[in-house]
This record gives C-alpha cells, sequence and structure tokens, in this order.
C-alpha cells in the first residue's frame, strides 16, 4: 500500500487495493476477496463472480459474527457455489492504530479435489510401499523358511534311512548353529549304532552258536544213548557166552542200522539250514520237479498222494535244488502228520492268481493244537517226539528266498493244509 494511502477517496482506496490484490496474486492460482468492516465485498480477484450474482457481495453472517462478536483472529469455513464445496479463510487486517482496516477471505476452490488427490495419492504410495515390504519380507521368509527345512529335510532323509544291520552315513554340516548341534547329535547317534550293531551281530552269532551246539549235541545224543545201550548188551552176552548171542547181535546191528540213518538225517538237516544262504536260480518248470518227488512218496504201501495240476507249465525262478527240498519236506510232514491213519491220504493242488502259482498239501491229521500255531514256523520247534524242529523252518527260508510266501490252515481232527505262493517267472 502507498505510504499516504489514508488521504486517497473511498472509491481511490478500492481501486488501489483491487491492484493491490491482482499484482500479489498474479502467478500464485489463488483468489483473495477484502470485506469492509460491515462485511460489504469491496475488492475481489474474482469481481465477476459478484457482478453476476453468483456470490453474494455480502459476508457469511456466521463468518461474521465470529469475527466480530466471535473475538477470533481467524476463521476457516466451508461454503458452497451450487455443487461446488470449498474451504475459505478469514483474517482481519489491522491499520497503524491497531482497528481493522478490511477483512481478507482466500477461498480454496480446488483444495478438497486437490486434498482427495494428495490423499488418493498418499494411499497408493503407501498401498505400494506396503505390498513391497510384504513381498520382500515374504520372500525372505520363503529363503530362510526353505534354507532351514532343506537342511531338516536332508536329516529327516538321512534317518529315515538308517537301518540297524547296514552302514549309515554321516552328515557333513560346517555352521555351528542350532542345525550343527542337531547334526552333531545325529552323528553322534549314528556312531553309536554302528557300534550297537557290531555288539549285537557278535552277540547274536555267538548265541546262533550256542544254541545251534546245544540243539546238535541234543539231536546227536538222543541216539547214541540207545546205541551205547544196545552195544553193551551185546558185549555182555558175548562175555557169558550166551547162547542167542546171533540173535542179539542182529536185533542189536538192526538198532545201530536205525540210529544212524537218524543221524544221518540229523546232520542233513541241519546241512540244509547252514546252506540255505547259497542260493542259485534258475529257470525251471515246477511240475517236473513236483512230479519227481510224488513219485518217491508213492511207493510206500499205506499212503496215497493225489495231485491235482494244472494242464500248462508252471516255469519259476528259483534254486531248483531248495525248491525239491521245500516239496520234499512238506510231503515228510504231511506223511508224518497222517501216520495214526490206516492210510495217510496227502491231496496236493495247484491254483493260478495273478503272477503266481498256489500250491496246497493237505493231510489227514489230526491237526496242529492252537497253543503251538504262532511256533509253527520258529527252528527247533517241534511237534514230534524225534525231530531236529528245523523242517518248517527250512521250509519258510526257502519260499522266502523264492519270493514268495508259506502259510497254512487247520482244523482239529480233520487235518492240516499248508500254501505255499511262488511267483512265476515272466
Amino acid at each position: 500500500m502507498p505510504a499516504d494511502y489514508d488521504r486517497y477517496s473511498k472509491e481511490d482506496k478500492i481501486g488501489i487495493l483491487q491492484n493491490t490484490l491482482f499484482r500479489i496474486t498474479k502467478g500464485q492460482n489463488v483468489d483473495v476477496n477484502c470485506f469492509d468492516s460491515t462485511g460489504i465485498i469491496i475488492a475481489s480477484t474474482q469481481n465477476i463472480l459478484y457482478e453476476k450474482g453468483v456470490i453474494s457481495p455480502m459476508a457469511d453472517p456466521v463468518v461474521w459474527w465470529n469475527l466480530t462478536e466471535g473475538e477470533v483472529h481467524r476463521y476457516i469455513s466451508d461454503e458452497t457455489i451450487g455443487n461446488l464445496s470449498y474451504s475459505s479463510i478469514y483474517q482481519p487486517l489491522l491499520d497503524k492504530n491497531n482497528s481493522v482496516f478490511v477483512y481478507l477471505q482466500v477461498p480454496f476452490f480446488a483444495s478438497q479435489n486437490e486434498l482427495n488427490q494428495e490423499i488418493s495419492n498418499f494411499l497408493v504410495i503407501l498401498i505400494n510401499i506396503i505390498a513391497f515390504v510384504f513381498l520382500l519380507s515374504g520372500s525372505l521368509a520363503y529363503w530362510i523358511s526353505g534354507s532351514i527345512t532343506r537342511s531338516f529335510n536332508v536329516i529327516a532323509e538321512k534317518m529315515n534311512r538308517i537301518r540297524l544291520s547296514e552302514h549309515n552315513e554321516r552328515i557333513e554340516w560346517t555352521p555351528k548353529d542350532e542345525i550343527g548341534n542337531l547334526v552333531f547329535q545325529y552323528n553322534k547317534m549314528v556312531d553309536q549304532l554302528e557300534d550297537s550293531a557290531k555288539k549285537m551281530a557278535r552277540n547274536e552269532r555267538e548265541l546262533a552258536w550256542r544254541e545251534m551246539a546245544k540243539q546238535v549235541a541234543h539231536e546227536i545224543k538222543n541216539p547214541l544213548t540207545p546205541m551205547k545201550l544196545s552195544l553193551q548188551f551185546l558185549q555182555k552176552a558175548i562175555k557169558e557166552n550166551n547162547s542167542d548171542v546171533k540173535q542179539i547181535t542182529e536185533k542189536v546191528a538192526g538198532n545201530l542200522v536205525g540210529q544212524i540213518d537218524h543221524l544221518s538225517k540229523i546232520a542233513t538237516e541241519f546241512s540244509q539250514f547252514a546252506n540255505l544262504g547259497n542260493y542259485k536260480p534258475e529257470l525251471f518248470n515246477l511240475q517236473f520237479t513236483m512230479r519227481d518227488v510224488i513219485q518217491m512218496y508213492e511207493m510206500q504201501e499205506n499212503l496215497t498222494v493225489r495231485w491235482d495240476s494244472l494242464s500248462q507249465p508252471l516255469n519259476i525262478f528259483a534254486d531248483k535244488t531248495q525248491i525239491n527240498r521245500l516239496l520234499t519236506n512238506l510231503l515228510q510232514n504231511a506223511s508224518e502228520a497222517g501216520e495214526h491213519q490206516k492210510i495217510i491220504g496227502i491231496v496236493i493242488g495247484e491254483r493260478l492268481i495273478p503272477g503266481a502259482v498256489v500250491l496246497s498239501f493237505a493231510d489227514n491229521g489230526n491237526g496242529i493244537p492252537d497253543a503251538v500255531k504262532h511256533n509253527i514256523f520258529m527252528p527247533n520247534f517241534t511237534t514230534k517226539s524225534a525231530g531236529t524242529g528245523l523242517g518248517l523252518s527250512i521250509c519258510k527260508a526257502i519260499v522266502e528266498n523264492a519270493g514268495g510266501t508259506i502259510w497254512f490252515e487247520t482244523q482239529n481232527g480233520v487235518g492240516t493244509t499248508f500254501y505255499v505262493r511262488l511267483p512265476l517267472a515272466k
């Protein structure tokens, strides 16, 4: 304002104020309105709005009351022009006598839109930042969890491969972290397990040899005692010059031959049991081997064998000698089970299933008691008064070597049927 502003007339003052407003707001993209002390517009950068009656030349009564009577020095009002909403700030200007000179109004017509735009832009930027942070943290968490889980997967896979009878691999892990401590404990467990396995294997071998030696001694001792008694009886008869020494000699000789045959059978069964690991598979027709074994048993007077064979060949890939031994043992057990019958009856059946053949050996014995069913295939177990108890355990081992299975069904007073499933050669 000019220094001698007060000496100008009211119209000149309004013109000077108008020019001053245009000069101040030029290039600022802002509007300014001036009201006098009575609340009437006296100058504006948008005079056309007041001239056309778009905006009332009088200040808002509520605003005016707050500025004059409400003892406020600045007032912000929300106003509207039609559908346009905007905010205005009112500020009184004082002269050198501290009296109100004019009231300035600065309307912000575009402020709400700009504010909304700024808020929208801020929210978009904030959402992008949050999404980026989540993506970055998720990727980092995935990488960290993947690194941890890969380490645990390696440990879990190694632990899953642990076998008592095999050499177990240690895990190489350099970092001295929590996983490293877990790996250290795993390696320690592997070393202890290997030492325990060696000790257990040694103890099992020693125990097996002791049991085998005990069984062999027991089986050999049984026939030796009657052999010794028979020879002592013969020796006494010769010493006393008994007249029946010839008949006694023949009887003793017969007993000795029978006991020697029993010793030979014991030796054969133990030899078969010891040679089960010597497995030499070959391709052959099972029915040819079956026919040879059956022909040997058909020679017995009080035994009948009925063989319900299939018309097609049954080719298997197995150890032929062991399969011969399997069939012989099963037929021998069936014949011994029916010894109390006048006629021993054995029925052999063949049945095809997908990829395998099922053989059945049925006898007419008394059946297997319920109390001993679970022990049938155990070594050294027998229900007979004489025998090593290795026959069925040898059969089970032979069948498993050939990739098959063996089981039985029994009924007291009717008999027992043993089943053998053997895979057919492809």
